[in-house]
């Protein structure tokens, strides 16, 4: 048996830090956009064959070759520190504590990878959603969306926005979510070839943490911004040439931790033609933001 899954990427059109708990997390206040672009993850079973133990996850990938070109070569994926694998484990940790009725499969993965890592999009955490969602039905769980979303936390902040499927004003630590309608326009996007480690913005001297809390009401008054913004451009040049370059064309936005910064546009054409003149070596693509996508195919 097959399963395809779309794991979708996201934008943060703004992104502020109201404060920092005891704990070390921060408190955040985020516009989370979902795209129609992302990545495909394929789930091979055999639905005859079900097991007591523990199932076996393998995990393949079509591995990336450089900055916009990837190949359909199937690479066994490593498994230290892997959020399919995390996501995996956790569901099925969760389901044999509380003694569910489950029926467990050996599960081949292959991901699809069309999105780069530390962009600030979300592909790792949309990936680890996604194999929730998918081993969610394989295994005849039948968790409600509240609850897959509880499970999701533990993986991340932003991996439940996933789960819930809805473009989203998010406070907390990213997880207290009220879904919102977003009119739906064009992005581009460019990845300046650049992987930035989240955990190095949150841990620098430069980032302010103490910005005003605002309600979704008063953000739909407010210019938007991204807290991260003025640390990525200064800790890495990568984001700041990018965010020159678009500069030119249009008001730039870097989304999450970065490095990915992207526009805003009405029109599919204006952003397509502008997208022909983004330099060669960067990566860079046209998504429409959506308020939900169709997953299951």
């Amino acid at each position: 048996m097959k399963l395809k899954i779309f794991s979708p990427a996201k934008l943060n059109l703004f992104l502020s830090i109201t404060g920092r708990r005891s704990d070390g997390y921060h408190e955040l206040e985020t516009l989370f956009q979902l795209l129609n672009v992302g990545d495909e993850i394929l789930f091979e079973y055999e639905e005859s064959k079900v097991i007591t133990e523990k199932p076996k996850i393998e995990l393949f990938f079509s591995k990336k070759t450089h900055h916009h070109k990837f190949t359909r070569n199937i690479t066994l994926h490593p498994k230290e520190d892997n959020l399919i694998i995390k996501a995996a484990d956790l569901l099925y940790e969760f389901a044999v504590e509380r003694n569910l009725k489950r029926k467990f499969t050996d599960i081949s993965i292959l991901l699809d990878k069309k999105m780069p890592l530390g962009a600030g999009l979300g592909a790792g955490s949309s990936n680890a959603a996604s194999t929730l969602i998918a081993l969610n039905q394989i295994w005849q769980l039948y968790l409600p969306v509240d609850i897959l979303a509880k499970i999701a936390v533990n993986l991340g902040a932003d991996v439940p926005i996933f789960i819930i499927n809805r473009s989203a004003f998010a406070t907390g630590v990213g997880d207290v979510i009220t879904p919102v309608d977003l009119n739906e326009r064009w992005y581009l996007l460019i990845f300046p070839n650049k992987s930035i480690p989240t955990q190095a913005l949150f841990q620098s001297n430069l980032l302010k943490r103490d910005y005003p809390k605002k309600t979704w009401h008063e953000w739909l008054h407010s210019p938007y911004f991204n807290v991260f913004t003025p640390v990525a451009s200064k800790l890495f040049n990568e984001v700041q040439e990018a965010i020159d370059w678009l500069t030119n064309y249009s008001e730039p936005f870097m989304s999450g931790t970065g490095s990915t910064v992207f526009a805003i546009f009405e029109d599919h054409e204006q952003a397509l033609n502008i997208q022909k003149k983004v330099p060669s070596m960067w990566w860079s693509i046209v998504a429409k933001g959506v308020n939900s996508n169709q997953l299951l195919y």
